[in-house]
């Protein structure tokens, strides 16, 4: 088992922020909790969920790499026209390096492809990568498989693929899965390395239990919705989970004590109705722990690190880059 630590954060969105607690769990583990409202300027979105996420495992070139991630809008449902122009408003102001979805997208075909146009105009540095949910597999799916390659977003389907900035990398995995995680493939993960950091994307948080993931530092999933009806956010009578409340929602871990992080989504199903079950967008943001770049004549290069730090798209990076006379020389996107 990897060592690795997480941190959840609620952090200024240029909208408000609230209350905010700690938790210790599991051992090098530290969880700060806090909630982001957005429900004023964003209508139909309550919150930006935010974790901070450290490992040993995240290279130098990652730290602070940022992603979005957005399962369940369910479109339409209580995700209506007004919430698709909040979200794509959320993700433009979270300027994600890479937006990962979790599934369940829509309620009827025709609503798929203004959803993820619009998710895609937020321009996501390193693109978008997904999975299906069981709403997906159950209707429209070639419509979506196929609207997912116009759009650019990679459909990650027991498979990893690998994310580079500068010669460094993490992993992205997702998995084929439905309403009954024992019968789905068994984790691509297994098939990965140690020292990579490598993050599982599955649509319900079961299959973090019921299959081995060895090597997943992360697991995303959804299609809980929170249990969409609570009881004042502590129970909810109706989970979708063979595990009743154990994965409802938020952060939590699994046998292997691996964590979990399952969203409560932002649309509905059934019924167009939340009852203390916040509708949410998930923003990770990766922190290194090693103190040192990757040994490259790029890193070891005073005028490099002379460039300003601030977040810049690759092309502005190559601009500056030129300037200092390094215009053969690979630029990351990061610093």
């Amino acid at each position: 088992m990897k060592k690795w630590s997480l941190a959840a954060t609620g952090a200024a969105l240029m909208i408000a922020t609230a209350s905010a607690g700690q938790d210790f769990a599991g051992l090098g583990t530290q969880i700060e909790r806090g909630r982001l409202r957005t429900e004023c300027s964003h209508p139909g979105i309550k919150r930006v969920r935010t974790y901070d996420v450290t490992s040993p495992d995240i290279p130098y070139s990652f730290n602070n790499y940022r992603i979005a991630f957005v399962a369940d809008t369910h479109y339409p449902s209580l995700f209506t026209d007004e919430t698709l122009v909040s979200l794509g408003n959320i993700l433009r102001e979270l300027n994600a390096d890479l937006l990962l979805l979790g599934g369940d997208y829509q309620e009827d075909c025709e609503h798929v492809e203004p959803l993820f146009k619009t998710m895609m105009e937020s321009n996501p540095r390193d693109g978008a990568m997904a999975v299906l949910g069981n709403n997906d597999l159950e209707r429209c799916t070639d419509l979506i498989k196929s609207l997912m390659k116009d759009y650019g977003i990679t459909l990650v389907e027991d498979t990893c693929v690998t994310i580079t900035v500068g010669n460094e990398h993490i992993r992205v995995a997702g998995v084929h899965n439905t309403y009954t995680p024992r019968e789905t493939a068994v984790s691509p993960t297994l098939k990965e390395r140690d020292g990579d950091f490598v993050i599982l994307m599955t649509h319900t948080p079961d299959y973090a239990e019921d299959q081995d993931i060895s090597h997943a530092d992360l697991t995303l999933a959804g299609h809980t919705h929170g249990g969409q009806v609570t009881m004042m956010g502590a129970w909810a009578p109706i989970t979708a989970s063979h595990y009743g409340q154990r994965f409802l929602k938020g952060l939590n871990w699994n046998s292997a004590g691996q964590p979990v992080i399952t969203t409560t989504g932002i649309g509905t199903s059934r019924r167009d109705i939340r009852l203390f079950a916040p509708s949410e967008v998930i923003l990770l943001t990766l922190h290194t722990l090693r103190k040192t770049p990757p040994s490259t004549p790029l890193a070891a290069d005073k005028s490099f690190r002379d460039i300003p730090r601030a977040r810049m798209h690759l092309s502005e990076i190559r601009e500056e880059a030129k300037k200092e006379g390094q215009e053969d020389i690979p630029i990351p996107k990061k610093m």
